[in-house]
């Protein structure tokens, strides 16, 4: 399936697969709560720092716990392997590198058994509120991220190229998923 430019089938099958043998999970930068759909774990929590965005995200997972924070701020809420997974979907690409970086280290000490990236293949400009929100401010890109970037952090990582197509005549451009396993 095609929609908003990118093919959402892989993505949202690969993240309810990597979700299915959690109870609890964190996604920060959740946005209005679109990937949390394909989570099954009973406990949710959806960290964001754009609150309209999460006005959106409390409608359509009600069952959910939302926190209005910045991601690496509530990082510090967290002890040592205190959720079963973290879920970084469209996310760390939104940081300068050093705090996409510090985001991903401190998923990797929060999260019980693995951490979850999705993210564009390489550097990707991008300015604006797709959804009219205001978060213009929230949503540029300030850094991108190639797969040798996360397999130095121990992360498992699919390429899959062409997954962004674009409207308005801009190439398509690939995406990574990458995964971490805690090691028990």
């Amino acid at each position: 399936m095609t929609r908003y430019g990118c093919q959402t089938d892989i993505l949202h099958t690969s993240v309810r697969e990597q979700t299915a043998d959690c109870r609890t999970l964190v996604e920060f930068c959740c946005g209005r709560g679109d990937r949390m759909k394909n989570v099954a774990a009973p406990v949710m929590l959806g960290v964001d720092i754009h609150a309209p965005y999460l006005h959106l995200a409390q409608k359509a997972h009600p069952g959910a716990v939302f926190l209005h924070a910045d991601a690496l701020d509530a990082c510090h809420l967290f002890a040592d392997a205190s959720v079963d997974a973290v879920l970084l979907s469209d996310a760390i690409e939104h940081f300068e590198p050093h705090d996409g970086l510090a985001l991903l280290e401190e998923s990797q000490r929060i999260a019980r058994k693995r951490v979850i990236v999705f993210t564009p293949d390489g550097f990707y400009p991008q300015e604006g509120d797709p959804w009219k929100l205001g978060g213009g401010e929230w949503q540029r890109h300030r850094s991108g991220w190639r797969a040798a970037d996360l397999k130095e952090l121990g992360f498992v990582v699919e390429v899959w190229p062409d997954y962004h197509r674009p409207t308005g005549g801009r190439p398509a451009f690939g995406a990574l998923f990458a995964t971490w396993e805690t090691k028990t």
